[in-house]
């Protein structure tokens, strides 16, 4: 390749890892984009709580660089000339978690360089295998996680995709919640064998990252994402970072786009011009399995037990009725016991004007985000009863969030946040006299319509009522 013999007499810069000199030229990796395994917020940086049992998790994410590598001076101050235009990628993600608690993903990169004077290439970058392990409970209120990774050289080195060696590291990664903002942070150490070139050693480097998204409404939010690399031993020139900021958009739960800008936020050697990004992110989960039953054997067919009671004031509901984690969306066991809801209303029609739907959420997240939440859920309880025949005139919606938690002695922190994530069906009932009135006006109608029906039968026909 031609543009080798060039950059044999010249001096580099390499987006994100350092600068490369003329007389000890080598295989270089110039695309150290990492996009995050995870269907959480973050698009570069993982997060810590996004794991759920036997789910598969798939990922395409397109990054766009501008000039990867430019030609400098002797002192490394100014750029005389492009050496690599530009650089496009597609990361192919795909992982697999196994339980609650452990996550195994891999990233193949394929790449598009395009070389001043020649026709753009093709060609594979480096793989990477990650692991990734959660260290304490999803629900806490700071989420930690262990994030091993291996770097495997199946990348094109002719074209500055690979350093032919392989690489380690792991990150501690920290997530947290506060209401619609979400942040997550990670630290973390990589090792590469041979990262050596003159006076320019990348082989042990410190990363730092810190991602936050803010939802605006149901579907949409913004993403902002910084990150850095501090080379040891410490060199000033050969620290780069980048700031990425973009919108995300989540139509379902378990799919999300994203997209955005990042550019350089550190003034050294390696830091990018600009790069843009877009990427999708899918989490296929197993289908809800039903509660076990245990096996009794009787006589006869057993019917099953009710769980929605009639009484006096409220509609008393003995299981959860449960939504997606943080959204509106019913799940399907969710449905099934909003069914039996709507035949028991639709069985006491005539004993009560009106039904409020109360939603409410336990302690965790701020107040005006669990407000929000508790009236979106509420108010999808409603819709759904009315798609199930349930009339909607007569059902009001409120939302109360954390503001009245139940108070249960003796239950556990897990037992005591279920009993709080809860809808409740508050009954404005008729009084005696009024249900009396509606039932001799229903008779009154009942009777009317035989009166017409008697009326328009034919008289002397067989179907006419004979003479006394």
């Amino acid at each position: 390749m031609k543009t080798q013999k060039i950059l044999k007499k010249v001096a580099l810069t390499v987006t994100g890892i350092a600068s490369i000199s003329s007389a000890a030229l080598a295989d270089v990796n110039v695309q150290l984009f990492n996009p995050a395994m995870n269907r959480s917020f973050t698009l570069t940086e993982d997060s810590a709580a996004d794991t759920k049992a036997k789910s598969m998790f798939l990922g395409a994410t397109y990054n766009y660089v501008n000039r990867p590598i430019v030609e400098l001076t002797d002192d490394r101050k100014e750029r005389l000339g492009d050496l690599l235009t530009s650089m496009s990628t597609l990361n192919i993600t795909g992982g697999y978690h196994f339980n609650d608690v452990f996550f195994l993903g891999l990233d193949i990169p394929v790449n598009m360089v395009k070389v001043p004077g020649e026709a753009q290439e093709f060609a594979l970058g480096d793989s990477r295998l990650m692991g990734k392990l959660r260290l304490n409970d999803r629900k806490a209120t700071v989420t930690f996680a262990l994030v091993p990774e291996l770097y495997i050289p199946t990348g094109n080195a002719d074209l500055y995709l690979s350093d032919g060696t392989v690489g380690a590291g792991a990150k501690v990664v920290a997530e947290r919640a506060w209401g619609k903002l979400k942040v997550a942070a990670n630290l973390g150490y990589r090792y590469t064998s041979d990262g050596r070139f003159r006076d320019i050693n990348y082989g042990n480097r410190l990363s730092a990252g810190l991602g936050a998204n803010l939802s605006l409404t149901r579907l949409w939010a913004l993403n902002a994402e910084g990150k850095g690399t501090l080379v040891l031993p410490r060199n000033g020139k050969q620290n780069p970072g980048e700031f990425y900021t973009g919108v995300r958009y989540q139509p379902r739960n378990e799919i999300a786009l994203a997209g955005g800008l990042a550019i350089g936020a550190i003034n050294g050697v390696g830091s990018v011009d600009y790069r843009g990004i877009i990427g999708v992110q899918f989490l296929a989960t197993p289908p809800e399995a039903p509660a076990p039953v245990k096996p009794v054997i009787v006589s006869a067919v057993q019917k099953p037990q009710p769980r929605v009671f009639w009484e006096p004031k409220q509609i008393r509901v003995t299981e959860e009725i449960k939504f997606h984690h943080n959204s509106a969306v019913l799940t399907d066991s969710g449905k099934r016991l909003l069914d039996e809801v709507a035949a028991v209303i639709k069985q006491n029609v005539d004993h009560f004007k009106s039904i409020t739907v109360e939603g409410h959420t336990n302690r965790l997240g701020s107040h005006p985000y669990n407000m929000k939440l508790s009236q979106e859920r509420a108010a999808s309880v409603r819709e759904y009863l009315a798609s199930r025949g349930v009339d909607m005139n007569r059902l009001k919606v409120i939302g109360y969030g954390k503001t009245r938690p139940k108070m249960i002695a003796g239950l556990s922190k897990e037992a005591q946040l279920a009993a709080d994530r809860r809808v409740e069906f508050k009954v404005e009932a008729l009084s005696p006299m009024e249900v009396s009135a509606v039932k001799k006006r229903k008779e009154a109608e009942l009777n009317k319509e035989l009166n017409r029906a008697s009326i328009s039968v034919p008289a002397g026909s067989a179907a006419a009522p004979k003479a006394e």
